[in-house]
């Protein structure tokens, strides 16, 4: 770990990145009363964001602006409410986005299904469908870049076991760094960024809601208008 340190490599991130999070209930939109219209509903949390100025605080107030509501869910939320990860052990936050929406599906897709409902022997997970929330976050910071490092440090990639990944993430944050830039573990080809200190994340944007259903061997992703994106085969996350 020391020599790994002591080779760190950062790069400058300025870039829009997508975050995919467990759809908000319907209680907590604040213009559900006005319209049935998903589409009307961002439009309406849309206008006002761009009306006020950037919200920056860590602890957004508890009320009815969707400003607030909007920074709690795209940015606020693993940094409030903490729990284990990839790169945590769960005593400290962080924020995980991905390059696109691809590598977000994946990621989540893992998660939910093969990781999560499959391991349960007694719940059939057949026609199960979850909803998700597709948020864009800027960000613009210095980041570690680990994607030099993999050959060396496959561990960073083990699709299992997260301890080195968690050593590691602990004494970046004991460090003062505020983040690193990855692989996917689930998409080959996508890259996620893994954010310790909310201050380097503004301008939260909702993009769309999507849908995931367990369809035999895949998972079947939708945007919610019935938007067909893909499928993804189980057997990829073997």
């Amino acid at each position: 770990m020391d020599h790994l340190f002591l080779n760190l490599k950062l790069i400058d991130v300025d870039q829009s990145l997508c975050r995919n999070i467990t759809a908000p209930k319907e209680s907590e939109k604040v213009y559900d009363d006005l319209t049935e219209s998903p589409e009307d509903l961002v439009v309406a949390e849309e206008a006002e964001a761009n009306a006020q100025p950037p919200y920056w605080s860590g602890s957004p107030a508890v009320g009815f602006s969707a400003l607030d509501l909007l920074w709690q869910d795209a940015i606020g939320y693993p940094f409030n409410k903490l729990q284990p990860s990839r790169f945590s052990d769960g005593s400290f936050g962080v924020w995980y986005g991905s390059d696109k929406l691809e590598t977000s599906i994946y990621e989540t897709a893992y998660h939910l299904y093969y990781k999560g409902v499959l391991d349960d022997a007694n719940y059939d997970a057949e026609g199960v469908v979850f909803e998700r929330s597709i948020y864009f976050v800027k960000c613009s910071a210095e980041l570690v870049d680990l994607r030099v490092d993999l050959q060396q440090y496959p561990d960073f990639l083990n699709k299992k076991n997260y301890t080195f990944c968690r050593s590691f993430g602990a004494r970046l944050k004991y460090e003062g760094y505020v983040g690193l830039l990855t692989y996917s573990a689930r998409y080959d080809i996508g890259l996620n960024f893994v954010i310790l200190d909310y201050d380097v994340l503004s301008d939260p944007h909702y993009d769309c809601c999507l849908t995931y259903e367990l369809q035999g061997d895949f998972i079947r992703v939708e945007k919610i208008s019935g938007e067909f994106l893909m499928n993804i085969e189980l057997s990829e996350f073997a």
